[in-house]
């Protein structure tokens, strides 16, 4: 793995755990109407020492799926740009195959017109 694909799974992984504290500090304000407790916000690297072993390795995992993901999605459009340049060399082919019978074409006519 290039440090490139470690820096990019490192920057969804991130993406991720930042979403994952958002939706726990919205069900935090979310209970806070329900219970009559002061509610704390506990910075990232805290909720990064207190995750288990399991969730970082999933977290991680998550990220490599979707680096994975966006590979896949890359591959597909540069086959698909290949297939539309390899469909315009048949066509221009059958073009230039056609042009070549009409004129071959044009050619024994007029020869067997004179």
């Amino acid at each position: 793995m290039t440090d490139v694909q470690a820096s990019e799974i490192d920057f969804w992984a991130t993406n991720i755990l930042d979403e994952q504290n958002g939706e726990a500090r919205r069900r935090e304000i979310q209970c806070l109407s329900l219970l009559p407790v002061t509610s704390v916000l506990v910075p990232d690297n805290v909720l990064d020492a207190k995750r288990s072993p399991i969730d970082k390795i999933l977290q991680s995992e998550q990220a490599l799926a979707l680096y994975n993901f966006r590979i896949g999605v890359g591959m597909l459009a540069h086959s698909c740009e290949q297939q539309e340049d390899n469909l315009a060399i048949e066509i221009l082919s059958l073009m230039i195959h056609n042009l070549r019978e009409a004129q071959r074409t044009h050619f024994v006519r007029a020869r067997n017109e004179n």
